[in-house]
Formats: C-alpha cells, sequence, structure tokens
C-alpha cells in the first residue's frame, strides 16, 4: 500500500468512528437504563411535578440536576401560591435527604433559603468586625437570599405577613451590620 491509500483509509476510518459515535452518544442521551430519564417537569400541579422529580431522581442518573428541578418545582408553585406548598417542599426535601440525593447541610439550605425566617447566607463566625472587608459580598448574599425568600413567601406560598416579616429582619440586619462596621472602625 502507498502511503496516500494508507491516509485515505485511516482518514475513512476515522471519520466512520467519528460518526458511530455522534450516533451512539445520540441514543444513549434519549434513552437510559430502564427506559426511564431525567424526565422535563410538565406539570402544573406542584404535587405531581414533585412525584415526577423523585421519579427521576430515583435512577440514580438524574442526582446532579437536583438544584434544576428545584428550581422547575418553584416555577410551578409560583403558579398557584398557596400555604400547603411549605409541606410538599418540605416533603420533598426530606425525600431528597433520606434517599442520599442531597446531604443534611444542602437540605437544611435548599428550604430556608426560600421558605425560612433567618437569613442562612451570613457567615457564622462570631467577630463580625472580621467581616468588615467584606461588606459588598455580605450584603450583595443577603439582598440576593432576600429575593429568593420574596420568591418563597410571596409568589410560592402566598404569605405576605410572613414576607413582611422576613422584609423587616433583612432590614435591621443590614442596619446592625452596618452600625457594627462603623464601630470596628473607631
Amino acid at each position: 500500500m502507498n502511503r496516500s491509500m494508507i491516509k485515505n483509509t485511516a482518514l475513512s476510518l476515522a471519520i466512520t468512528i467519528a460518526l458511530a459515535s455522534l450516533s451512539a452518544c445520540n441514543s444513549t442521551a434519549k434513552t437510559t437504563s430502564g427506559g426511564i430519564g431525567c424526565e422535563n417537569v410538565n406539570s402544573i400541579n406542584l404535587t405531581t411535578a414533585a412525584n415526577t422529580v423523585k421519579t427521576s431522581l430515583q435512577t440514580g442518573q438524574c442526582a446532579d440536576k437536583f438544584s434544576d428541578y428545584y428550581q422547575d418545582l418553584i416555577s410551578v408553585a409560583k403558579g398557584s401560591p398557596e400555604g400547603s406548598n411549605k409541606k410538599v417542599f418540605d416533603d420533598f426535601i426530606s425525600w431528597s435527604f433520606n434517599h442520599k440525593i442531597i446531604n443534611k447541610l444542602d437540605a437544611k439550605q435548599y428550604f430556608n433559603r426560600y421558605f425560612g425566617e433567618r437569613f442562612i447566607s451570613l457567615d457564622n463566625t462570631y467577630n463580625t468586625c472580621s467581616q468588615a472587608q467584606k461588606q459588598g459580598e455580605i450584603f450583595s448574599a443577603l439582598n440576593q437570599e432576600m429575593q429568593d425568600k420574596k420568591i418563597g413567601f410571596l409568589e410560592v406560598l402566598g404569605d405576605k405577613e410572613g414576607f413582611n416579616k422576613v422584609a423587616r429582619q433583612h432590614r435591621d440586619l443590614k442596619t446592625v451590620l452596618e452600625a457594627t462596621w462603623m464601630a470596628c472602625e473607631v
């Protein structure tokens, strides 16, 4: 065989392997073991949507999509804000922890970020003065969490009273932090 023929054969073989790999990727992306894949949430009922997500997460193949699924459930709940949604989220997060999809810390953070009255984005350090150089980061994290609590309390639960309580706490917390940091400078 001459070099030209060897190159052409090698090129043809490489193209054939690449095409076979692409078609194999396409076929495995559409179906997964047992015919159950990472299903999309397409229900307007929160309980039904949570059950769909549980089915997908149980396969073990979709655990890395937990955060996306959680946001999907938040979106579904926004369509019908009511107090009972809190229990659905609590049950879903407990189920996820019990099935080892998320750890205990993540479970607390997912729930409390949207539905807890306390702010979880604060550093647990007891030396507030040492955090003064990170004021921008801390306020940004608190403000983002406040937006998530607004979604949780108002748009998911329809709880205006709970939201107002959290909003007051947010405002007071920022005031106390600012005053403490000014005192630290003296």
